[in-house]
């Protein structure tokens, strides 16, 4: 018998007799079988349950939703009451703020102290102008100091290039005093 023959799922439930032989000389077949083995043993180590006496419907209460959340979905795929809702909440925002707009801004002045509005101006103008001067004057500052630490690098750079102008000079002189004006090297 070959393999194509022989289903070992048959022979593993006692549905093919007569293909001991072919299964012990096989050993992708031993391998099969083996492998359903394994499986049945850890099957039989589960234990049995019942299976449920009753199965839930989706027309059951307990899948229903909540009253309200049923007014808000019904609310919410209504054009027309969503439409409705929001023209409603928009004149009434109108008219709150048309209201406030009308109300006049009423300043009630002792009858002993009498406020001097261009007075009150005056200082509240200076107040935020000497604010201004001192956010300027900072501003300022912070800006003089990153300019003199950009002042200090470029100085200690040039002063670098300048000594090791003065390295490769030293070094020009020195050659040209070793070697002659035709090349020849002097002794």
């Amino acid at each position: 018998m070959s393999c194509s023959e022989i289903d070992v799922r048959d022979y593993f439930f006692g549905e093919l007799p007569g293909a001991e032989a072919h299964i012990a000389g096989c050993p992708d077949c031993t391998a099969e079988l083996d492998l359903l083995r394994a499986t049945r043993a850890t099957l039989l180590t589960l234990r049995d349950e019942e299976p449920p006496q009753r199965i839930g419907f989706v027309s059951d209460k307990i899948f229903q939703p909540s009253p309200v959340r049923r007014f808000f979905a019904s609310f919410w795929l209504s054009g027309a009451r969503l439409g409705f809702a929001s023209a409603a909440m928009l004149s009434v925002a109108l008219l709150v703020f048309a209201a406030r707009l009308q109300q006049p801004k009423v300043v009630v002045a002792s009858q002993t102290q009498q406020v001097d509005v261009n007075a009150v101006v005056a200082q509240a103008v200076r107040a935020a102008m000497a604010q201004e001067e001192k956010k300027t004057s900072l501003l300022l500052e912070a800006s003089e100091r990153r300019h003199q630490q950009k002042e200090d690098e470029l100085a200690i750079r040039v002063g670098e290039y300048t000594t090791n102008l003065e390295k490769v000079m030293a070094t020009n002189t020195k050659y040209m005093a070793e070697v002659g004006i035709g090349g020849e090297v002097q002794q």
